[in-house]
């Protein structure tokens, strides 16, 4: 644990889960950006995952356990 302040101030991220998409990694990584000021608020967070949820088509909406 004394460890994670040193990787993050050296960029360290986590990197993509297997199941993740791509779009939603990105709205991740915008989460963990280093400077406070390139976070997303949450307002912008619950916007950007309203219009990923609303585009996606079918059953893309939700985690499938059945793929795993």
């Amino acid at each position: 644990s004394r460890e994670v302040p040193g990787k993050i101030k050296q960029g360290y991220k986590l990197k993509k889960p297997e199941y993740c998409d791509d779009a939603f990694y990105k709205v991740m990584l915008k989460c963990w950006h280093l400077d406070p000021r390139h976070r997303s608020g949450f307002k912008q967070l619950k916007d950007e995952m309203n219009t990923m949820f609303t585009e996606a088509p079918g059953d893309d909406y939700y985690y499938r356990t059945n793929d795993l």
